[in-house]
């Protein structure tokens, strides 16, 4: 964004351009950083249904990142170290969220 700048004449009182700024480095620069405060907050935690292995059914975890990238394992925002796997619509539906996970974002 180019910016003219101007100053007042001492003997006329009148605006006389003395040439144009580029603010535009240093906006680009604040839109950065806000952009990315932005996605920092956006991205820091996805859910991820977990089956128990021992029993039936499981539990959702939250992991941190943006979104789960195919990982065999990771560990849980808990905590838990579990392996990962691609969750049906049911395991979404059934398995209830992780209370710690969840206590932990809130407090976050």
């Amino acid at each position: 964004m180019l910016k003219l700048v101007t100053q007042h004449s001492t003997s006329t009182d009148l605006p006389v351009e003395r040439g144009f700024t580029d603010d535009a480095p240093e906006l680009r620069r604040i839109i950065a950083e806000q952009g990315m405060q932005q996605t920092e907050q956006a991205q820091r935690h996805f859910w991820l249904p977990i089956p128990n292995e021992n029993l039936p059914g499981g539990v959702r975890h939250a992991f941190r990142g943006a979104r789960w990238d195919g990982l065999a394992s990771a560990e849980t925002v808990c905590g838990e170290f579990v392996g990962m796997a691609q969750p049906s619509e049911l395991d979404w539906i059934y398995f209830p969220t992780c209370g710690e996970c969840n206590s932990r974002l809130k407090g976050e």
